[in-house]
């Protein structure tokens, strides 16, 4: 074959292997179907952020850092539903500092925070503040609370309760002692109650009788309303490394989802603690879940996927037994330059996800949000 064949038979090789790629890449996944808002934060590299949505637009709360130097502040916008940001705070005190959790209260009267501020990260010396934050609607702090209960505390997850707000979270006393711990505040910040555990905790959920579960990668925990273990199951089935997601089911069973190794995984728990079943979700390159919701044929789950190369966001519809019974992948910010940020499900219907785009280096340099419907068209066969 002739030099200038070799090079047409190359050309051909790869235009008929993109459009392979692309074919496959269609099948497979979805555009945003809207509505879908791309918007600059130019002075912002971002990491790690959570999404709320309000009446008049969305807040976003994490982790931010310039090009002025090297330390994160914990950062929160709020936006009007075209992506404009009407105002953001600051927390932190030149240190690395971020947010982990944000819920609203009565769509967006009130926005709840949960984070750490001034951490020093190395070693023995490490230290940070755990810290727990109520804005009004216009942002203006309406009570500020750090809690210290070790050398590191970090704010890991928040929710509302009857009386106020409870908090879970780290604490490090040495090198290798980690600890978690519970606590509750009033309407006013002031401390209820708190209580600490043999193991660091992740996220907490209000159970609709009495108490809460709350647990970290390994571990789920049912807990009464001052924080005391009334059981603890370890996981075995799958070894999670995170739990990202729980519900309690309408006949008081309790489902949780969260990411083992390179896939996603769900296990689903009597009132008691009884595992019942524990299975995989059936999507290539599932990794996190994200959302959770009990509908009437069973239950709608959202996740991110990891080391496909494309990041994307994924839903799907799971039998009360846990089989996968649809699937959809929604492509996010386009090519390889998305990354999958946090899925939020609104109601039956519906669901935000919300992230960044990679810059040339690798780092966010404008954001998306996107707003969609749950529709399912691949049924599998069970």
């Amino acid at each position: 074959m002739r030099y200038g064949q070799k090079i047409t038979f190359k050309i051909f090789s790869a235009l008929i292997f993109i459009l392979f790629f692309y074919v496959y890449i269609s099948a497979e996944t979805t555009k945003a179907d809207g509505p879908f808002i791309e918007f600059e934060l130019p002075a912002y590299h971002l990491l790690g952020w959570q999404i709320a949505e309000t009446q008049d637009g969305y807040i976003v709360a994490g982790t931010a850092y310039d090009d002025s130097g090297p330390h994160q502040r914990a950062l929160v916008i709020k936006t009007n539903k075209s992506g404009k940001a009407l105002w953001k705070k600051e927390f932190g005190n030149g240190r690395s500092s971020s947010f982990y959790k944000i819920i609203t209260v009565e769509n967006g009267k009130a926005i709840i925070l949960g984070g750490s501020v001034d951490a020093r990260a190395g070693g023995p010396s490490e230290e940070s503040t755990g810290l727990i934050v109520k804005l009004r609607s216009d942002g203006k702090v309406e009570w500020d609370k750090r809690i210290q209960l070790g050398r590191v505390t970090r704010v890991m997850d928040v929710a509302l309760t009857r009386n106020g707000v409870v908090a879970v979270g780290l604490i490090r006393q040495g090198e290798h002692e980690d600890y978690g711990f519970i606590a509750e505040f009033g309407p006013k910040g002031e401390l209820l109650w708190t209580s600490q555990s043999r193991n660091w905790l992740d996220f907490v959920y209000p159970l609709k009788t009495v108490g809460f579960l709350a647990g970290s990668g390994g571990r789920l925990a049912k807990l009464d309303n001052k924080g005391n273990i009334l059981w603890e199951n370890s996981l075995n089935d799958y070894k999670y490394d995170s739990l990202g997601a729980v519900i309690e089911l309408a006949d008081g069973d309790i489902v949780v989802g969260g990411q083992s190794g390179q896939y996603s995984s769900m296990s689903r728990f009597t009132s008691e603690g009884k595992q019942v079943w524990a299975k995989k979700i059936e999507i290539d390159g599932s990794c996190e879940i994200l959302g959770l919701r009990e509908f009437r044929e069973g239950i709608k789950a959202i996740g991110s996927t990891c080391g496909t190369g494309h990041e994307m966001i994924w839903t799907a519809s799971i039998s009360s037994s846990g089989d996968t019974k649809a699937v959809r992948k929604y492509l996010t910010a386009g090519a390889d330059r998305g990354m999958t940020g946090q899925a939020v499900i609104v109601d039956d219907d519906t669901f935000i996800a919300f992230g960044g785009i990679k810059g040339q280096e690798g780092t966010g340099t404008s954001t998306w949000i996107f707003k969609s419907r749950f529709e399912f068209e691949a049924e599998k066969d069970n």
